[in-house]
């Protein structure tokens, strides 16, 4: 995540990779062994939920989204890898 604060408008804008925007975690899920990401796409990451209140503006890039070996769950089940 990177994050500009402008004094002179106290505008901060912050760049979001779109994967921080799920709950992310590492243990073992079904086949999917520990220490791989996964991401669960039913859950909003608790960090980003605390954190977005205080942005004015946000970008959410998508670029490395699949640039990382990671498992996507949705409904407890893996639907992607």
């Amino acid at each position: 995540m990177q994050r500009w604060f402008f004094n002179s408008t106290s505008v901060t804008i912050v760049r979001i990779w779109s994967s921080w925007l799920v709950h992310e975690f590492s243990e073992k899920f079904d086949y999917a062994p520990e220490g791989v990401t996964k991401l669960n796409l039913d859950l909003p990451d608790e960090r980003i939920i605390e954190a977005l209140p205080s942005f004015n503006v946000v970008v959410l890039s998508s670029g490395h989204w699949f640039a990382k070996q990671s498992v996507y769950i949705s409904k407890d089940e893996i639907v992607g890898g």
